[in-house]
């Protein structure tokens, strides 16, 4: 069998010394540890240019999005991101343009008061963003929460844009780059997230189908997702479906970079602001749409 992202982290987990002290085991989206009677929530993630650049992205928009893809699984575990560190390796020739990455990096850091500690500078032949991020948490909320009967809801970009925009800057889809590239240069942390009691949760960032089933396999649940001719569709969105003869559903399932979050609220709660209820949690070990079973496939390294 060859190898992907997923048997190297079921390699590295199995090499890792179990500890008490761990309040979000493996596959959560972020590591938990109590320290001092606080719940301290720790994530790193790593921004290549070589495969996580979008052609027409500048040094800025590199650096700003490197901040959000790693304080989004923070927020998406209930934490307040708070303090961060920031390791930069850079190719000679982007070694007069690092004031713009590190721009970017500092945007981010100011926009959502979290406090850039420094980091270290390498040299390398890509540019390399891998960014650590530090955030305190009351309540954790975990993957393997959700249970039967509760509702499914959705925080984060317009259903589908991402993966629109994703296509189209990629000329795997026809559509308007400048709208494009407005939407993935500039993503947004759900903080209003902090607000509400979610009884399960999981960041969205590998595309809606493969992150529903995460939080079907940790959860031991399945889901039923509405259809989506029910919800309220960015306009755009419809277009750039409509001009490509695509399936509004393909770009929702099936998309990346959203930097969104999933989360279950028992059936009795209010729908909280600016979430989308778009299903239900059912005892079937599967996502079905349309009465039919969701392939969970996504965005994954070494595929």
């Amino acid at each position: 069998m060859r190898n992907n992202e997923s048997t190297i982290i079921e390699f590295i987990q199995s090499k890792l010394r179990k500890s008490s002290d761990t309040l979000l085991p493996h596959p959560e989206d972020a590591v938990g540890i109590s320290i001092g009677g606080n719940n301290l929530v720790i994530n790193i993630d790593g921004w290549v240019e070589s495969t996580d650049r979008l052609p027409g992205m500048n040094l800025e928009a590199c650096g700003y999005r490197a901040v959000i893809n790693a304080a989004s699984d923070i927020v998406a575990k209930g934490a307040v991101p708070q303090w961060m560190l920031v390791s930069l390796s850079i190719p000679e020739h982007i070694v007069d343009h690092h004031e713009e990455i590190i721009n970017g990096i500092v945007k981010a850091s100011e926009n959502y008061n979290i406090q850039y500690l420094g980091g270290d500078i390498n040299s390398a032949t890509d540019i390399i963003i891998d960014v650590v991020v530090l955030g305190i948490a009351k309540n954790l909320i975990q993957r393997s929460t959700a249970r039967v009967n509760q509702k499914v809801y959705w925080l984060g970009p317009e259903l589908g844009i991402n993966s629109a925009s994703i296509q189209i800057l990629l000329n795997k889809i026809r559509g308007n780059k400048t709208i494009a590239l407005n939407v993935v240069s500039l993503p947004y942390l759900n903080m209003t997230f902090l607000d509400i009691s979610a009884k399960s949760s999981i960041d969205c960032s590998d595309g809606l189908a493969i992150s529903l089933s995460h939080l079907m396999k940790s959860s031991k649940v399945g889901f039923e997702i509405y259809d989506f001719k029910n919800q309220n569709i960015n306009k755009w969105v419809e277009q750039v479906a409509s001009d490509n003869n695509i399936e509004i559903s393909d770009l929702i399932f099936y998309g990346g970079e959203e930097l969104g979050i999933i989360f279950t609220l028992d059936e009795n709660d209010p729908t909280p602001l600016n979430a989308i209820e778009i299903g239900r949690v059912i005892e079937e070990k599967n996502i079905m749409y349309r009465g039919k079973i969701i392939e969970p496939k996504g965005w994954q390294h070494f595929q």
